[in-house]
């Protein structure tokens, strides 16, 4: 007999094909815009900067519904909310950094106007972090 599933454990299937979709999604719809801009950037590395830029919320996705189920958000407590603070500052932070080392090995835009890696990074966080809060709270929401 198969033993059953506990909830508890995440569902890497759903989470790796969700990412996956969002990150075709996002990386087919900018290259097609590119492309019928006329905009010359070598495509293959725009399309794999772009999908591979999912990755860390793929792998942050378990961590968030693992601390959903250890410290569930409540009106009265403030140290859950602390936590998911912290949380979601420290993936937007990954997740600025991973497109920083992304866009300068992959170079998918220009190569000649490419900033330094710190001030890349800073930009790509406080240009991410709407986005983060947007993503951390639907992962909370799927994951209630």
């Amino acid at each position: 007999m198969q033993a059953a599933r506990t909830p508890q454990q995440p569902r890497w299937y759903w989470i790796v094909s969700i990412c996956l979709g969002l990150g075709l999604f996002d990386a087919l719809q900018d290259v097609a815009v590119m492309r019928t801009e006329g905009l010359h950037h070598p495509l293959t590395h725009l399309f794999a900067a772009m999908l591979l830029g999912w990755l860390p919320w793929a792998f942050a996705t378990p961590v968030v519904l693992r601390l959903q189920r250890q410290y569930p958000l409540e009106r009265t407590t403030l140290a859950p909310w602390l936590i998911h603070a912290v949380a979601l500052v420290v993936i937007a932070v990954v997740s600025g950094v991973w497109d920083a080392v992304l866009q300068k090995f992959l170079h998918p835009w220009s190569p000649t106007n490419a900033l330094p890696f710190v001030t890349l990074s800073l930009t790509k966080f406080y240009g991410e972090l709407l986005s983060c809060v947007v993503l951390y709270s639907c992962v909370l929401l799927v994951g209630h």
